[in-house]
């Protein structure tokens, strides 16, 4: 099993990290890949250079899609049901490409060893999942792909995402919601 120290996407924490030599990194593409934490403006020139440092000298590098932080982001409180119907008003495609987009430029760079799908299935359903893996697979990036299994999921999902990963061309991983 391998903890990995997350929240490493400001300058004043990498170079934390990194002064600690810490060995496993989970980073997120919504922290990294945008400016402001409330709305999607991306940086110029793309997270900073102390972070792809940090990720450098790591020796296990993950990569979560955000996709909780998104969600958080847009529609504050996920219990209200006005929330949950602002969270259907996401663009999800949209996240999605600019997610596949970014992580074939950092798996390009060799600063990531894994990354997590995005995970909101309770919002968009199991085929906008299915789909998701389907472009994330076409886009040469399956193999290093984690799927996630929530509670809401039954057992015979759990089972179908453990097949899934066992298939050629797969992580070979299942994540649990948590």
């Amino acid at each position: 099993m391998k903890i990995a120290l997350a929240g490493c996407e400001t300058d004043e924490a990498c170079a934390v990290l990194m002064a600690a030599k810490a060995p496993s990194i989970l980073s997120s593409y919504f922290y990294a890949a945008f400016r402001s934490r409330t709305r999607l403006q991306r940086y110029a020139l793309g997270p900073s250079p102390l972070w792809r440092a940090l990720l450098r000298q790591a020796s296990f590098r993950l990569i979560d899609s955000g996709a909780f932080t998104l969600l958080t982001a847009v529609m504050g409180n996920l219990k209200s049901s006005e929330g949950a119907e602002q969270g259907r008003d996401i663009d999800y495609d949209r996240y999605l490409a600019g997610y596949i987009d970014w992580l074939r430029s950092v798996a390009a760079c060799g600063l990531a060893d894994y990354w997590v799908e995005v995970d909101i299935g309770a919002i968009v359903g199991s085929q906008w999942l299915d789909r998701q893996r389907a472009l994330v697979a076409c886009a040469g990036l399956g193999s290093r792909l984690i799927n996630v299994w929530h509670s809401y999921h039954d057992w015979d999902y759990w089972l179908y995402l453990l097949r899934a990963a066992a298939q050629p061309g797969r992580s070979s991983y299942v994540a649990i919601e948590g």
